[in-house]
């Protein structure tokens, strides 16, 4: 009787580890964007970033980004895993109309890892006009070309 009730006790210990392992991290950065000819500013970007456990591979990026639309355009999305906008991830584009519109994008974008330990994500948002011309003018966020994201991984 005495074995069962600590294999019992050992098995829900272990399902309990196992579980808040496979968990993971959920971090998020909220920000407000500046504007374009297109897009007006003030615009709400969320950016949700999970990571499964300490050793993935992968971050899964969400962007939800709430913004007023002043004519018809193209928005483009772009996901990195390095400062360096030739590491692109994950891109994608929607076409808006006028009006307060709920945009939501989800990647994502290889774990690498700095020299410091830490692995970022960096995303931006491209207004490309009507036409949807390449490359776009960045939707700027304060003084800085995108929403950047850090945290230590092993």
């Amino acid at each position: 009787m005495r074995l069962i009730q600590t294999s019992l006790a050992t098995v829900a210990l272990l399902a309990v580890s196992a579980t808040a392992f496979a968990a993971g991290t959920r971090d998020q950065v909220t920000t407000t964007m500046r504007g374009t000819s297109h897009v007006k500013s003030g615009g709400t970007l969320n950016m949700v970033v999970e990571h499964r456990s300490a050793t993935a591979r992968q971050f899964k990026v969400t962007i939800r980004y709430d913004v007023t639309i002043k004519s018809k355009t193209v928005l483009g999305f772009s996901v990195y895993p390095c400062k360096s906008t030739s590491c692109v991830s994950t891109v994608s584009r929607i076409k808006l109309f006028p009006g307060l519109r709920h945009v939501t994008f989800t990647g994502k974008v290889a774990v690498t890892r700095r020299d410091d330990g830490t692995a970022c994500v960096y995303a931006q948002v491209r207004d490309q006009g009507p036409k949807g011309r390449q490359p776009g003018k960045i939707v700027h966020h304060g003084g800085s070309k995108g929403v950047a994201f850090c945290r230590k991984v092993r």
